[in-house]
C-alpha cells in the first residue's frame, strides 16, 4: 500500500464548509483530497439533525438571496430534493427546512467529482511544519497510517481539527454558547406545530417546582416543519457546558432525551402513545474554539452591516446566542434587506501562511461567530477558503482569489 501521496489542497472536514470547499477548488483547478471522521458526509446537517438551513436570505418581507454561486445553486438543490420551499420565521427570517437524508444526498452528489478524493473515517493524527508553512500531515484510517503532501491545508471540520495539533493561537471566548441534541418521537397526536410546542411549555412550566432540575425540559423545540403524521422532531437545548469527552457528551444527553420525554408521556394527551424514534448521532455544538487569523470579524461588524473591498461572503442572519443553563436564545438584529460583509482576512490564519479556516472556524468574535456559523453563511466561508486556498496553491494573487469570488457570489 502507498503511504503516502500529494494532493495540490488538503481540506479537513466534509460538512457543509467543507463540502463548498472541496467544489470551490475543483472548479479553480485543483487536485482535492477531503478528510472526514465519520463515515458520511455533511457535518452538523447530518451527524447533529440540525433540521433547518439559516443564512441564506435578506431579512425581510419575501425571500431573497443575499448571496449567488455556491450557496444559492446549493440550496435550490436541496428544495428540489425536499420539495419544499422556503418558510419565514418570527422577524421576518426566512429558513429552508432540511431532513439530514436530503442534505446527506445533495453533499454526496457535490463529492462525488472525479477530482475530489473523499476518505471517510479517517482521522488526522499529526501535522508537521517549519517556516510558516504546513507541509505534510498524518492520517489513520482503520489502524492505518498515511502521510499526505498539500501545497494548501483547510480546516473545515467545525471543531478546530488543526488548532491543538498545531498550537494555534486561539481567541479566547467569555461564555460558550449552549450545545443541543435533535431527536425525533412518533405516535404524537397533534398536528398543528405552534399549538403543541405552546402546550408543551405551558405542561412544563405548570408541571415542574421552581428550581428543580426539570425546569431544563423548557429548553425544548419542535424543528420548523417537521411535524407530520404523527412525528415530530424536537431539539432540545443541553444545559451544561459542552466541554470534555464526547462520548461521554451525548452520553448524558441521551438520558436527558429520556427523561424529557418520559415526563410528557407521563402527563400530556399528545403524547401518551409517543415514543422514541432515533436520536442524532452527534451533539450539536453551535460554537467552539477558533483561531486568530489576520483579523478577526467583531460584533460590531455585524450590527452595522459594515462593507468590505476585500469582502468573500455575505452575513445575513441575526446574532443568535444561546446561554448555557436554563435560558432561551438571544437574538439580536441589524436593519432588514441588509447584510455585512465577511472579509478573506477572517479565513487566512496569521501563524501559518498556507493555512485556511471555513464554516465555524473562522476568525470570529463569540458573538460575530453566533451569526456566521449557520449553514447557509459556512457554505459561503467554505466556498471562500477553497478558491483562496487554491490560488494560493497554485501561486496566484490573493487579490485574483478574492475578485474571482465576488464575481461569483454577487447578486
Amino acid at each position: 500500500m502507498n503511504n503516502s501521496f500529494y494532493t495540490d489542497v488538503l481540506i479537513i472536514g466534509a460538512g457543509a464548509a467543507g463540502i463548498a470547499a472541496a467544489t470551490a477548488s475543483v472548479e479553480a483547478g485543483a487536485s482535492v483530497t477531503v478528510v472526514e471522521k465519520l463515515n458520511y458526509p455533511g457535518g452538523c446537517a447530518t451527524a447533529s439533525a440540525v433540521g433547518t438551513i439559516c443564512g441564506l436570505f435578506l431579512r425581510g418581507e419575501k425571500e431573497v438571496f443575499s448571496m449567488n454561486g455556491l450557496p444559492k445553486e446549493f440550496a435550490l438543490n436541496i428544495l428540489k430534493k425536499s420539495k419544499k420551499e422556503p418558510q419565514r420565521f418570527s422577524e421576518k427570517l426566512w429558513f429552508i427546512p432540511c431532513q439530514a437524508n436530503h442534505f446527506r444526498s445533495v453533499a454526496e452528489e457535490y463529492l462525488s467529482h472525479e477530482k475530489i478524493n473523499i476518505l471517510y473515517n479517517t482521522e488526522v493524527k499529526s501535522i508537521s511544519h517549519a517556516g510558516g508553512l504546513i507541509d505534510k500531515i498524518i492520517i489513520e484510517n482503520k489502524n492505518v497510517k498515511q502521510t499526505i503532501f498539500a501545497k494548501a491545508y483547510i480546516d473545515c471540520s467545525g471543531v478546530g481539527v488543526t488548532l491543538s495539533l498545531l498550537k494555534h493561537p486561539l481567541i479566547l471566548d467569555k461564555q460558550q454558547q449552549a450545545a443541543a441534541v435533535v431527536f425525533q418521537a412518533n405516535g404524537i397526536l397533534s398536528e398543528n406545530e405552534f399549538s403543541l410546542h405552546h402546550l408543551i411549555i405551558k405542561y412544563i412550566t405548570q408541571a415542574i417546582k421552581p428550581g428543580s432540575e426539570q425546569e431544563f425540559y423548557k429548553l425544548i423545540s419542535i424543528i420548523p416543519g417537521s411535524l407530520k403524521n404523527g412525528s415530530a422532531q424536537f431539539k432540545l437545548g443541553i444545559p451544561w457546558t459542552p466541554e470534555g469527552d464526547p462520548v461521554e457528551l451525548n452520553f448524558h444527553a441521551h438520558k436527558f432525551i429520556h427523561e424529557v420525554l418520559s415526563f410528557l408521556k407521563s402527563g400530556m394527551p399528545q403524547f401518551e402513545n409517543a415514543s422514541l424514534a432515533w436520536i442524532a448521532d452527534e451533539v450539536g455544538q453551535r460554537s467552539g474554539a477558533r483561531p486568530i487569523g489576520r483579523e478577526i470579524l467583531k460584533e460590531e461588524d455585524v450590527l452595522t452591516c459594515k462593507k468590505r473591498t476585500d469582502e468573500i461572503c455575505k452575513g445575513s442572519w441575526p446574532i443568535e446566542f444561546w446561554e448555557i443553563g436554563n435560558k432561551k436564545v438571544n437574538m439580536t438584529y441589524f436593519p432588514q434587506n441588509d447584510y455585512y460583509s465577511i472579509p478573506a482576512s477572517c479565513l487566512i490564519s496569521n501563524t501559518f501562511t498556507n493555512l485556511f479556516f471555513g464554516g465555524k472556524l473562522i476568525s470570529a468574535s463569540e458573538k460575530a461567530i453566533a451569526s456566521a456559523r449557520v449553514i447557509g453563511t459556512c457554505l459561503g466561508t467554505g466556498y471562500a477558503a477553497g478558491i483562496l486556498a487554491t490560488y494560493k496553491s497554485m501561486g496566484k494573487s490573493e487579490q485574483e482569489g478574492i475578485s474571482f469570488i465576488q464575481n461569483r457570489i454577487s447578486i
